[in-house]
């Protein structure tokens, strides 16, 4: 019997050719995925782009004044603009910090600003020191927050504030309330709708979308902890990342996070039995804009930087055509090492993008042949299963056929 005599009378036959040929069509018309920018950067890397510390990006920070908190506190921020309100045990030392709570027990503060902010892309900068007198693996609590929410809250049991608050809260938790799991000093982030409660008996466990174990936060070597938070609206972007020396440490990045359009920050601490210092020294929120425009989007921002590179690339070709019979600007070879190395770091770094996000519409050769070589594979091993397949089917019907013409009436 055929091949094609097969196909036509077992089902099961035709089942497996069609899913083959879907299959082959898939990979025809979809030879790869295209996975973003997201694949291509690290969250270290995203964050140090859209805040501007990185020298490639073109990323333009716009502090907003009213929402500062910096040295001498009551000259600059809580006394005579009166930017923010303060609660419960806070101690303002003018020249050094903020302290929300001291080594003394069953101590609750919090401040919060009295001005909101809507921006789409921003930035908050704190630092901050929590110590203590006890060892760093000792038992220590109870920790700190910040806010971000649609309205000033007011003091309550969450590090500080009122439960079943609307909007973000980031919990630097220095103090295990659950019998087990995470190891402490944890870093967890909330989002509350305004109806749920926070799960302080598991240490936020329930409400947790993020979070990181951050031991070194306690009692640092340096005397502060600098953090930045980072949000953008249109993706729902969400990341925070922690400075202990030189380097950032991301602790955690996701998206599809969305806080209240209009919101108000604010900071707070608690103690219990157990006690620490917790002092703020500095905030911030900066809005984020490139070229003057808000960036609502990490992957609107690369879009924007790739069409950029490409624009200056083409106006640079021309320009060196016209200025051939010019004389160049003399530059030391410092200078142009320099040069050199920032246009290349940001045109790999740029083409890394393009390749895997699909802005490039032309495929490499190499990728090319990858996708030929991947799509020849997975071809070879359904032939195979099909032609080990159709073989036992071959020998079942054989045998089925030998014995049914051995078969007499009397057997």
């Amino acid at each position: 019997m055929s091949a094609i005599g097969v196909v036509k009378r077992d089902r099961r036959v035709q089942v497996g050719v069609l899913l083959l040929a879907v299959y082959i069509l898939y990979l025809i018309f979809y030879p790869s995925s295209k996975s973003g920018s997201w694949d291509v950067f690290s969250a270290e890397e995203i964050n140090d782009l859209l805040s501007g510390s990185n020298s490639e990006s073109d990323i333009e920070k716009l502090d907003l004044e009213d929402l500062a908190l910096e040295k001498p506190y009551y000259d600059s921020s809580l006394g005579y603009d009166n930017n923010w309100k303060v609660y419960g045990d806070t101690v303002v030392d003018m020249d050094k910090y903020v302290r929300l709570t001291s080594e003394l027990k069953d101590q609750s503060s919090l401040i919060f600003n009295k001005h909101s902010f809507s921006d789409l892309g921003f930035e908050v900068d704190f630092r901050f020191h929590i110590h203590g007198s006890v060892a760093s693996n000792g038992l220590k609590g109870d920790g700190m927050a910040l806010f971000l929410t649609d309205k000033p809250l007011k003091e309550g049991p969450v590090f500080g504030a009122e439960d079943k608050f609307n909007g973000l809260a980031v919990f630097f938790d220095t103090y295990r309330n659950a019998p087990k799991g995470k190891v402490f000093p944890f870093i967890n982030v909330m989002n509350g709708d305004g109806a749920t409660r926070y799960d302080k008996g598991n240490d936020g466990k329930a409400n947790q979308l993020a979070g990181c174990t951050a031991r070194a936060i306690y009692n640092p070597v340096n005397g502060y902890v600098d953090a930045r938070l980072i949000h953008t609206t249109q993706d729902g972007y969400l990341s925070l990342d922690y400075r202990l020396d030189e380097e950032w440490i991301n602790c955690f990045s996701i998206k599809d996070v969305h806080i209240p359009s209009v919101r108000f920050m604010g900071f707070g601490a608690s103690t219990g039995d157990l006690t620490e210092n917790v002092d703020l020294i500095e905030a911030r929120v900066s809005q984020l804009l490139h070229h003057g425009k808000i960036v609502q989007s990490f992957e609107e921002f690369a879009d924007d930087e790739a069409h950029e590179s490409e624009e200056v690339s083409s106006n640079n070709e021309q320009t060196s055509k016209n200025n051939k019979r010019r004389p160049r600007k003399q530059r030391n070879e410092s200078q142009r090492s320099r040069l050199r190395a920032k246009l290349r770091n940001k045109s790999n770094r740029l083409t890394r993008f393009k390749d895997n996000s699909g802005a490039d519409e032309k495929p490499s050769f190499l990728r090319t042949l990858w996708w030929l070589i991947k799509t020849s594979f997975f071809m070879l091993c359904a032939l195979i299963v099909l032609y080990i397949a159709f073989t036992v089917y071959r020998v079942k019907r054989r045998s089925y056929l030998n014995k049914k013409r051995h078969t007499g009436l009397l057997d």
